[in-house]
This record gives structure tokens, sequence and C-alpha cells, in this order.
């Protein structure tokens, strides 16, 4: 366990490419992650990825891993995506938890 944290850590810090953004408690990390979140609103996200959560607008209390993770997602809440591509055609859902490569690619609630 302590091998796959630390792996997480140097692969999040490797892969960052730009500083961690932090508004309205908000974090992202990759190009496009996190890119159409209105601060003002969406609160308390997570997106690191490339283009993660990128259609993300109001949403809140998200959690997305991967590239292109959360991709068409748009004002939902309590999510967490963890792989490339987990929940990309999603376009609702709320309180899920998707683990691996393209994990609930197209799920619909």
């Amino acid at each position: 366990m302590k091998t796959l944290y630390i792996a997480f850590l140097l692969l999040l810090v490797c892969a960052i490419g730009e500083p961690l953004m932090a508004q309205s408690g908000n974090y992202t990390a990759g190009s496009g992650a996190g890119i159409s979140l209105n601060p003002a609103i969406g609160r308390f996200n997570t997106f690191i990825g490339d283009s993660a959560g990128r259609t993300m607008s109001t949403g809140s209390n998200g959690t997305f891993i991967g590239k292109n993770a959360g991709f068409n997602l748009n004002n939902d809440t309590d999510n967490t995506l963890i792989g490339a591509f987990t929940c990309f055609a999603c376009t609702t859902g709320v309180d899920n938890v998707m683990v691996g490569t393209r994990a609930g690619y197209s799920n619909r609630g």
C-alpha cells in the first residue's frame, strides 16, 4: 500500500505540468481539467488528469481522477470517478462511485 501511495504522489507531481489551482475549494491538474467550472457555484471538487470534469459547470464535492474522467457531467454532485474515461459519456449522475478504465462509460443516472 505504501508503494502505491508513493507511486500516486510521484505520478501526480510529474503529470501536473502546471501548479494546482485552488478556487473555492476546487483543485485542478491537467490540460482542460475542470475548465468549465463556475467556482462561485461549483465547490470542493478535485479534477486530476487531462480533461477530467471538462464540462462540469456547477457540480460540487466531486473527485475525478484520470484522463477524461467525468468528461460530460455538468452539474452533478458527490461523484467519485477514478480511471481513464470513467463515466466519460455520462450526462447525469449523483452519488456515484466508479473505479477502473471506462467504468460506467455511458451510465445514465
